[in-house]
């Protein structure tokens, strides 16, 4: 098995590559001009695109640390789950089960790039950021949605159960429980981690928009 320092530089590098031909490539100048043209004067759409660009390339050096502390924090939870399991699971190895589960969560933004180049070209802003196959958001009309509902249903999707299996299969190969112990435990433990964060998120989306 490759070091989970390599294999964790392969993930961001992977994500940055991804959030560059997003930025780039898929959300042009043009798609968000044509966005905000009726929202504000072009004089504030040319400022937000200078220091859209101006600031681009700090994106790409703050992605590591926020998968880093998404993974760190994963790990703590899943650790500890693993006491009140009783399974035994060392910390290095949780993390680089992680890791490789991580890797799930590239395929969303690819089949977003491939749809929106391929299928579907003449698209907008809000096309881009609705955008959810194999969630439970692509079952709505977001019109008819309260903003605050958006997040849960888009986290409501097959890559959360894809991640899931990838991870309590590697954690099976790494310890001493079987494949179905292994996803029974991630199931109420990564399971229980994600309603937490949903919950968080769906509070502060409800007070700030209050």
């Amino acid at each position: 098995m490759m070091n989970k320092k390599y294999l964790f530089l392969i993930l961001v590098i992977l994500f940055d590559i991804s959030l560059f031909i997003s930025n780039n490539y898929l959300i042009t100048d043009s798609i968000f001009y044509e966005h905000y043209q009726s929202q504000i004067s072009e004089e504030n759409i040319l400022d937000i695109l200078t220091f859209k660009d101006k600031w681009e390339g700090l994106n790409y050096l703050i992605l590591p640390f926020i998968i880093l502390v998404k993974i760190g924090l994963l790990g703590f939870w899943l650790l500890s789950a693993s006491i009140l399991f009783n399974i035994k699971l060392g910390f290095s190895k949780v993390i680089e089960c992680l890791i490789i589960a991580e890797f799930v969560f590239i395929f969303p933004p690819l089949i977003k790039m491939v749809w929106f180049f391929l299928f579907q070209n003449d698209y907008t802003l809000l096309d881009v950021h609705f955008f959810e196959p194999l969630s439970i958001f692509s079952m709505f009309n977001p019109a008819y949605l309260d903003t605050w509902i958006i997040y849960p249903l888009k986290t409501l999707n097959l890559f959360e159960f894809f991640y899931i299996l990838l991870l309590s299969y590697v954690i099976a190969k790494k310890s001493s429980l079987d494949f179905d112990a292994s996803l029974k435990f991630n199931f109420a433990g990564y399971g229980s981690a994600l309603v937490v964060w949903i919950l968080f998120v769906t509070f502060l989306s409800i007070n700030l928009g209050a």
